[in-house]
């Protein structure tokens, strides 16, 4: 074998192993090479017997193995996050926070008939509120690139009439699930 041939062999098979590593598997997206990342990707999954839409936004073109790992593993606890956003949720509840705006909303805008679709009335076990916040459901997961660090959002809404509700409760974390704050949105 000459020279030239050994030299390309060589680099063909290097090339080979640049691209596979520059490439990994995401939960929900599938293959993705993160050396040439798309602006935003989106995936329609299905979520507790709900749809449930993923976002992923960046703002470069690249990012490192350690970033794709990181987001891997956000991707991966979807479901721990949830459990433990609600729990902050109850406890924002408790403490008359965004939680208890966006409870009180609906008792101030719907009719009790309405209401009575989402909540029971003859329920003294637990109060209005905590019944309408055991309603929320997980509509939509962001992950935003923000200079070196990624925001995860986060909404939450309710069903009306068969219709999820234009009003949402967010959840904002950061891309290990620590949570930074709850706003109340429209």
């Amino acid at each position: 074998m000459t020279i030239i041939k050994k030299l390309y062999s060589y680099l063909s098979s290097s090339k080979d192993s640049v691209k596979q590593i520059a490439s990994t598997e995401l939960p929900y997206f599938g293959e993705i090479n993160y050396t040439q990342l798309d602006e935003h990707y989106s995936k329609e999954i299905e979520y507790d017997s709900f749809r449930l839409n993923i976002y992923l936004s960046f703002k470069v073109k690249s990012i490192n193995r350690e970033e794709i790992e990181s987001i891997k593993k956000f991707l991966k606890c979807i479901s721990v996050f949830d459990i433990q956003n609600r729990i902050e949720i109850n406890h924002d509840l408790n403490n008359e926070g965004e939680a208890k705006e966006y409870a009180d909303f609906y008792f101030d805008e719907l009719e009790e008939e309405e209401l009575s679709k989402i909540i029971d009335y003859h329920n003294l076990n637990e109060s209005k509120e905590q019944q309408l916040i055991n309603k929320l459901r997980l509509v939509s997961i962001g992950l935003y690139s923000n200079d070196n660090q990624y925001d995860g959002i986060f909404e939450y809404s309710i069903e009306i009439d068969g219709v999820m509700s234009n009003q949402i409760l967010v959840v904002y974390t950061d891309i290990n699930g620590n949570i930074d704050h709850i706003s109340w949105e429209s």
